[in-house]
């Protein structure tokens, strides 16, 4: 697997990787717990990192989809 780092700015996040390859996304709270999200579309990814608030996206858009 080969993860790509996306920088993000947030108050739970603090760093989301993805590898395109597998289409998997790594997301790491700042508690120290990281989730694994299978299928992860790249499109959604970029909506992702590119949002105003990626807390918040996470938790209207990806937190129990995928």
């Amino acid at each position: 697997m080969a993860y790509k780092n996306y920088p993000v700015q947030s108050t739970a996040i603090t760093s989301i990787n993805y590898d395109a390859d597998e289409q998997i996304c790594a997301v790491t709270f700042k508690d120290g717990s990281t989730y694994y999200l299978q299928d992860f579309p790249r499109s959604e990814l970029l909506a992702w990192v590119s949002a105003d608030s990626v807390g918040n996206y996470w938790n209207l858009h990806v937190r129990g989809e995928y």
